[in-house]
Order: C-alpha cells, then structure tokens, then sequence
C-alpha cells in the first residue's frame, strides 16, 4: 500500500450524520401520517443514496410518486437542519490534524449534494481539505467513480497511490473502480459482514497509522 493522497467517504467515516438524517426522515414521513423511525432503524435503511433510503422507509410497493414527494420532503428538511446533532467521530480531528502535518493531501467524496458536503466541511473542517466533493448534475453517485475522480483531480495522485477511506460497501466498491487502497472504518454505517475482507482501521489512532506508514 502506497499513500501520496486520501480520500474520505463522509457520512459514517468523518462525521457522525445519523441523527440529522434520522430527523429528517421522521419529518417527511410524518407527512403522510407515518411513525417515525429510529436511529437504528434508519441506519438498517441507509445506502444507495437518499431515493433508496426513502423507498425502503415506505410499505413495500408504494407507489413511486409517493416517494418522490417524500424525498423532497426529506431533502427539504436536511438542507434546513444539517447540523443540529451531528458531530465528528471521536478522534477525527486529531488524525486530521496529524495527516495534515505531515502534508498528506485529502480531500472528501460523499453521495451527499454538492453544495451540502461544502458547507459541512466548511463548517466542521474549514481549511483541512483540498477537495470536497459531492454528487451533481455531472456527477453519478458512488459506486460509480465520478465524484472521487472530480476529488482526485484536485488532489493530481496517482489511483495506485490514492487511500480511500470509508465505512460501507458502497465505499469499497468505490475503491475498487477506482484503483485506489481501501481501508475499512468499523464505527459507521456499515456491516463488517458485507465488506470483510478488507484492510481494516479499528480506530482514528490506528488510520493514522496505516496512513502514514504508507507516505
């Protein structure tokens, strides 16, 4: 493993976003007089991009208009209260910070919207990255390569040379289409079952470590 750049999945790997997104899936079904889901069952529902999330929050075989106005529901909401509770993991600032010492370059790649994972970095992590990118008209949502590869032009790495960090499936797929390393984050979303085996960080202390092992 080779390391001249990094780039960072968001939601589950920098900042913890679950309670937000949770609050904001609860809003939009409130809307049609449905309960509202918690945490747990919110992050059983996540991936594959907010239109997904939405559709596996609905009773199978609603009809799709439904979740359409939902996500707009949904998107409305989050775009409104983005971070009323959401926080970075813990020891993510010191790894930063040491990452950035040692003149690591690092940039984020998130399915999020594009002017959304700009302000959230902004907000918590002003200054730190080269690149934040986000999903746009132009570019597709991960698993395609897309967004990291608008990252990677910023950051003019290598693909051999480029870790990618993140906490699902999606992320390691992203890796792999690629050509980046790909190092595994236990503390999101994701399920060990569906992305084991991969290179795995059991904590900030410990990625720090395999990433600058590898500059």
């Amino acid at each position: 493993m080779s390391c001249k750049a990094v780039i960072f999945d968001l939601d589950g790997t920098l900042l913890d976003t679950l309670g937000d997104i949770s609050g904001a899936v609860s809003y939009a079904l409130s809307r049609f007089s449905f309960p509202p889901i918690d945490r747990e069952g919110v992050r059983a529902r996540i991936g594959d991009g907010a239109y997904k999330l939405m559709e596996r929050c609905f009773p199978e075989g609603a009809p799709s208009e439904d979740i359409y106005r939902a996500l707009d529901y949904f998107r409305d909401y989050y775009a409104e209260h983005p971070i009323v509770t959401t926080v970075p993991y813990e020891g993510i600032g010191d790894m930063l910070s040491a990452l950035k010492a040692a003149k690591v370059p690092m940039a984020v790649a998130s399915n999020k919207d594009d002017g959304l994972v700009k302000y959230l970095m902004d907000h918590y992590f002003n200054g730190t990255f080269a690149a934040a990118c986000g999903k746009s008209d132009s570019r597709r949502r991960k698993p395609y390569p897309d967004i990291p590869a608008a990252a990677l032009s910023v950051l003019g790495a290598d693909p051999s040379e480029v870790i990618f960090v993140g906490d699902s499936l999606t992320d390691k797929q992203t890796a792999e289409a690629c050509g980046f390393d790909f190092v595994y984050v236990p503390w999101g979303y994701g399920y060990p079952d569906k992305i084991l085996p991969a290179k795995c960080a059991q904590n900030t202390e410990e990625l720090t470590k395999i990433i600058l092992s590898a500059t």
